[in-house]
């Protein structure tokens, strides 16, 4: 576990720090975003940094190279616009589908235009069989880290699970589904169980 803490103004004008105990694993771009919309912060004119130097949010804690205790700060700058980044969806088979997107596009998004890129491709409507009339679902999994769930999916973006600009490679599975609902492809959200882990923090405000 890795131990930080985050100084940042808050939207009442207020200077506040939040310490945080996290996996090393953590891709800085996901603590960034979610204290964001924790605090309702536009993650697009903001940006993390340790002693003055910007952070790359595509790194994981443990590559950051940040020391123990490290005292980090999320300042307001200009408006940052998303980057143009090539997205490459490996399936199952070995087969490799890409396109390229902006890094503000949600991962649901991002899967229907790697099939509307690849002529032929099914993504979304791979019909299950265990249940009749509905279609398994698409699992993402980047550094490791499942993305599921169509919520999930079509309310995180590409920059907030650390891909924010060059190209990143994304693994693909398929699952069956938890319910009998139509799949998100024919306009219908399916039920989906999914786990939100809260990083530990403390906070105090000036």
């Amino acid at each position: 576990m890795t131990n930080f803490s985050i100084t940042f103004t808050n939207s009442s004008g207020q200077s506040e720090t939040i310490n945080f105990n996290e996996p090393a694993t953590t891709i800085l771009a996901q603590i960034f975003h979610r204290l964001c919309q924790t605090k309702q912060l536009d993650p697009n004119s903001h940006a993390l940094k340790f002693q003055k130097k910007k952070l790359d949010l595509s790194l994981t804690l443990a590559l950051s190279n940040l020391p123990p205790n490290a005292k980090l700060n999320l300042v307001k700058e200009d408006l940052i616009a998303p980057k143009l980044v090539q997205v490459v969806l490996q399936l199952p088979t070995g087969e490799r589908l890409q396109t390229k997107i902006l890094s503000s596009t949600s991962l649901w998004e991002t899967i229907l235009s790697v099939e509307q890129a690849n002529q032929g491709s099914n993504l979304t409507r791979q019909p299950s069989s265990s249940s009749s009339g509905s279609y398994l679902q698409p699992i993402l999994y980047y550094m490791n880290k499942p993305q599921k769930g169509f919520d999930h999916l079509s309310n995180t973006t590409l920059a907030a699970i650390g891909i924010i600009d060059g190209s990143a490679l994304m693994r693909v599975t398929f699952e069956e589904p938890l319910t009998t609902t139509a799949s998100p492809a024919q306009t219908t959200s399916p039920e989906t169980q999914t786990t939100t882990i809260a990083p530990t923090t403390t906070t105090s405000s000036t």
